[in-house]
């Protein structure tokens, strides 16, 4: 009966301890789990995330959960390799909506630079044809019009087509 009882002890005292482990890395899987949720609520269409939150602030949120990620997912080998996966692919649906973004921008800068060379080629052509005084000051004021409504361009080279439109 004692060495019954002395073993008793071992083996619920290895039991208990086998418990606190099983649930410090469920604590820790569902941590994990939930930064993945976050990163993946970012870029998910219609949720408050992405549309409302400006580029730095994605790169900082992102960088933080990374690091939330990297503190969290120590000591833990493969068991996690699934959370890990969907953790890189939240990162890299991130990444690509942040590149999206700026190729946008970059875009629109392009397109509204080539709009406004296109109605500056437009006056130079109404000033090369001599045409009558009523005709191209209707045009002008109608370049100037659709000019107004175009986004302004870097500073730099907004002040170098100002200035060739108004030439």
């Amino acid at each position: 009966e004692q060495f019954r009882s002395a073993c008793d002890t071992v083996f619920n005292a290895r039991q208990a301890q086998r418990k606190q482990e099983d649930v410090r890395k469920h604590e820790n899987r569902r941590t994990l789990e939930d930064l993945c949720e976050q990163l993946e609520q970012l870029v998910r269409p219609g949720d408050k995330g992405a549309t409302d939150r400006d580029d730095q602030t994605m790169r900082r949120l992102l960088r933080e959960r990374q690091e939330q990620w990297n503190e969290q997912s120590r000591g833990f080998g493969p068991a996690l390799r699934e959370i890990e996966s969907r953790f890189n692919k939240a990162k890299a649906a991130v990444e690509a909506m942040l590149s999206a973004r700026a190729r946008s921008r970059e875009s629109a800068v392009w397109e509204t630079l080539a709009a406004k060379e296109r109605l500056c080629d437009e006056l130079d052509g109404l000033v090369q044809s001599g045409a009558g005084a009523a005709e191209p000051a209707e045009r002008s004021a109608l370049a100037l019009e659709q000019w107004m409504a175009l986004p302004a361009l870097p500073v730099a080279w907004e002040q170098k087509m100002t200035a060739r439109r108004d030439a």
